[in-house]
């Protein structure tokens, strides 16, 4: 991979798929989510999360390969995942909850459901604040892309279990890629029973799918093999070609992360001017719900997810923007102070 990528456009544009994408069941319409509608990819904001954990193998794996050690490693991944992430609950609880639930604040700050969303800072995914959202199209969640977070930092603790009992290598990542497999397509989900009807436990059903995904990731920081513009075009044909066919989701598997190296091994002035000023997709991925649903509230039931997704998209993007210059930034800096006090004991 070139030193100058296109890593952090690719995550941005990735993020702004999923505010798309989301923009359809928060207005009501979920069924004209247009990948969801006319393939067997899932939607946009599936893909783009396929994107995000493909991505975060190659540069996680990457990270503990260059790093100091496994106290290195923790570090920066903590760094990393939870100053956005608080900043993201704090204000949501603090500000969004206050502004719209229809509850007093006396009664909105000694609500259960209060105290459990403070669950996230620490990965427990709760969805719900008292009576916020309770009207929307999509009633109740706050922010529903919060799910994909604890998977995230499973695979961290994948990348330094393989880390430390010196198995992270092409190896080792081959292995991962075949459990993964193993598990998606050989073992069954979980079921369980909701008023009768049998449910399949998604969590199951999207890490085996995204670990099969960030393991091929990692597996490039090993292979590094010769990027063609043209084989990539060829893989993104066969994805036309396989959109409704039984075996799409095993030809996105195939083909996703090689197009997606592809893309990143180019350069281009906006991927510059995106590196030198900041990584602002993290931002737009724990915000973007929040303001969409906002949206929604304040435009009324009938509202369409293109003018969601018109009026959220730059208010999301400012508030990425804030997050990263007032708090992803500055956490960072972090990592040489609390590297000083290791090193030091």
């Amino acid at each position: 991979m070139q030193r100058k990528n296109s890593f952090d456009l690719l995550r941005l544009i990735a993020a702004s798929m999923v505010l798309f994408s989301h923009s359809f069941p928060l207005a009501g319409q979920d069924s004209n989510e247009p990948i969801q509608r006319f393939t067997n990819y899932g939607s946009f904001g599936g893909i783009a999360v396929d994107i995000f954990f493909i991505i975060s193998g190659y540069l996680v794996a990457g990270s503990y390969l260059r790093g100091n050690g496994p106290v290195d490693f923790v570090l920066k991944r903590c760094l990393r995942l939870f100053p956005a992430l608080w900043g993201a609950v704090i204000l949501s609880v603090c500000v969004l909850g206050p502004l719209f639930t229809s509850f007093s604040l006396g009664k909105y700050f000694s609500h259960p459901q209060t105290r459990e969303y403070l669950y996230n800072l620490f990965l427990d995914v709760r969805y719900t604040l008292p009576d916020v959202f309770a009207s929307n199209p999509y009633p109740n969640v706050v922010n529903g892309s919060l799910w994909t977070l604890p998977l995230e930092a499973l695979m961290y603790v994948i990348v330094l279990l393989l880390g430390v009992s010196k198995a992270l290598t092409r190896h080792g990542c081959a292995a991962m890629i075949i459990i993964f497999a193993w598990l998606h397509f050989a073992v069954p989900a979980t079921k369980f029973t909701q008023n009768g009807v049998v449910l399949y436990l998604m969590p199951y059903v999207e890490l085996t799918r995204l670990g099969i995904l960030y393991f091929s990731g990692a597996m490039f920081v090993f292979m590094r093999p010769k990027m063609s513009r043209d084989s990539a075009i060829v893989l993104a044909l066969m994805l036309a070609l396989f959109f409704k066919s039984s075996i799409s989701e095993i030809v996105l598997l195939v083909a996703l992360p090689y197009i997606v190296f592809c893309g990143a091994n180019c350069e281009s002035r906006i991927s510059d001017w995106m590196s030198r000023h900041g990584d602002f997709s993290y931002g737009v991925y724990v915000y973007a719900f929040p303001v969409q649903q906002t949206a929604a509230m304040l435009l009324g039931k009938h509202v369409s997810p293109a003018l969601i997704f018109i009026l959220s998209l730059p208010v999301t993007l400012v508030l990425a923007y804030l997050s990263w210059r007032l708090i992803e930034k500055p956490a960072l800096r972090l990592k040489g102070y609390f590297n000083g006090i290791v090193t030091a004991n």
